[in-house]
């Protein structure tokens, strides 16, 4: 196995850091070789990486005085390399003004800095700095992991070596690859007693979600938040409802503040993605791995979950996780109401009643012993699985 170069090539947002933390550690875990191109300030790789033997190269961002200048240095960055790994891709929108096909052409005819794609902006300086990075690769064999499935395709546009793109789950003529599951399950997750019922952090893009996701968090709070054990106000239900737009996106609560109230809980809601046709699968693996039972409203689409994962698809079709949206409310207090009264949940309730069957914490241990989970967290098969795609 050669040299391998990863880069980073979108922003990496301070809700993201635990999970591409992962990747990254997960990747310097299997590959030897390995170096990071370091496009971003304030020491922010660094701090995502626990592995102090990890190569961290930065690049020379905007010290050129020419285009070809640029091109050149990365091509001499990534000469001795026989593959490089993209993670974050930008997003490819035609009908978008940040990145779109006429874009890329022009890289590939040698771009000029000038007002057609907004130079003045740091933003857009950036983002082309880091596509001529790409164009550098040509002769390489380029990876390409995606968490979007509309992340760009390169090859497209320009010809290389090698180029095969992985996602998170199989989508289409893209193959599912573990690109962090090894690294999240055996590296953050503590197995610490839980303190709360539920907890959920969900983002809605319109009006008419954020009402429906709060009616849902103040229904729970108004059965459970008020009552009280002697002189204490208990409240076991936590939650919360982010609405932000663009500008609005730091305010999300840090990655390891969610996962952490997620080893603290027992359940947590699987809302749809921002694409309503993906099924939200980092936060499904991320529920799993931090064993809070997930409970998924059923207006999200499984087949991502069931084309990547049927013998986990199955368990959620006989657990009974998949609900109802005009129900989740009447499911989820009605449980806690008979857990709070000391009852136990009889496995002969009928789905008539409104009732999730049996929401037990045995459905994260059933998931983790199907064979699906068991491969992306082996460590044999994980390293097994990178010499297969690198040469």
């Amino acid at each position: 196995m050669g040299v391998t170069a990863v880069v980073l090539l979108s922003n990496i947002e301070s809700h993201q850091t635990e999970t591409i933390g992962a990747i990254l550690n997960q990747l310097s875990q299997f590959i030897p070789n390995l170096f990071v191109v370091d496009f971003y300030k304030n020491n922010k790789m660094q701090k995502m990486l626990n592995n102090d033997s990890v190569i961290l190269v930065k690049a020379n961002q905007w010290n050129y005085e020419t285009w070809s200048q640029m091109y050149n240095h990365y091509k001499y960055m990534v000469a001795e390399c026989d593959n490089v790994i993209l993670i974050k891709t930008p997003v490819l929108r035609d009908n978008k003004e940040v990145l779109n096909t006429d874009m890329l052409m022009d890289i590939s005819k040698n771009i000029i800095a000038d007002d057609k794609w907004n130079m003045q902006y740091d933003f857009m300086k950036r983002l082309i700095e880091r596509l001529v990075f790409v164009k550098a690769c040509r002769r390489k064999n380029v990876i390409q992991f995606m968490i979007d499935p509309e992340e760009v395709d390169f090859s497209s546009v320009w010809n290389f070596k090698s180029y095969s793109r992985y996602g998170v789950c199989n989508w289409g003529n893209i193959e599912y690859i573990p690109m962090y599951e090894w690294a999240l399950y055996n590296t953050f997750v503590q197995d610490i007693p839980k303190a709360q019922e539920l907890y959920f952090i969900a983002s809605a893009y319109t009006n008419e979600r954020k009402e429906y996701l709060c009616a849902v968090k103040t229904e729970i709070d108004k059965k459970l938040g008020r009552r009280r054990i002697g002189f204490v106000r208990n409240n076991p239900s936590r939650g919360r409802v982010d609405y932000f737009d663009v500008d609005g996106r730091e305010r999300r609560v840090k990655q390891d503040t969610y996962l952490y109230n997620l080893m603290l809980s027992k359940y947590t809601i699987i809302n749809p993605s921002y694409m309503k046709e993906r099924f939200n699968i980092v936060r499904f693996m991320e529920a799993i791995i931090c064993n809070c039972v997930p409970l998924i409203l059923n207006d999200v689409n499984l087949d991502d979950l069931r084309l990547t994962f049927p013998d986990i698809y199955d368990i959620i079709n006989k657990r009974e996780l998949i609900v109802a949206p005009e129900n989740v409310c009447v499911r989820l207090t009605r449980y806690f109401e008979d857990a709070i009264n000391g009852s136990v949940l009889k496995q002969q309730r009928i789905n008539e009643t409104g009732v999730i069957k049996r929401p037990d914490m045995e459905v994260c241990n059933l998931i983790k012993r199907t064979d699906s989970f068991k491969l992306i967290v082996d460590e044999d098969y994980i390293r097994g699985f990178y010499k297969t795609i690198l040469i």
